[in-house]
């Protein structure tokens, strides 16, 4: 009888120690700790269902967070810059020349009313 008492005590201690781990959120997102996907979220960022925040996550895979990713869509295995764009994602410089001289022929032609004459 003494043994079946031991017993019992025991096994609801644990019991009740099992469910207290299966409630418990150390990094207070929300999200229980054997749900949580991505554990130490950065206390006032909002997760998804899986406890992970953009700052947490790297849809693309490019090492760039989401949260500091500007081409979230990086193509798999892309070198990319500091904000996440590989260089066939950025505007090169024929096109910043492009952009430049359009912008000379348009002041220039206003400055001497070139167009519509």
């Amino acid at each position: 009888m003494f043994l079946l008492i031991i017993v019992s005590v025991f096994s609801n201690s644990s019991n009740d120690s099992h469910q207290v781990l299966e409630t418990e959120d150390s990094d207070g997102d929300g999200i229980s700790n054997v749900d949580d996907e991505c554990p130490d979220t950065p206390e006032g960022e909002n997760v998804d269902p899986h406890g992970c925040s953009d700052s947490q996550k790297d849809s693309d895979g490019d090492g760039v967070s989401d949260a500091d990713d500007e081409c979230p869509d990086t193509p798999s295995g892309k070198d990319v810059y500091e904000d996440g764009c590989s260089a066939s994602q950025t505007p090169g410089f024929s096109f910043l020349f492009s952009l430049t001289a359009l912008i000379a022929i348009a002041v220039l032609s206003s400055r001497f009313n070139i167009i519509g004459k």
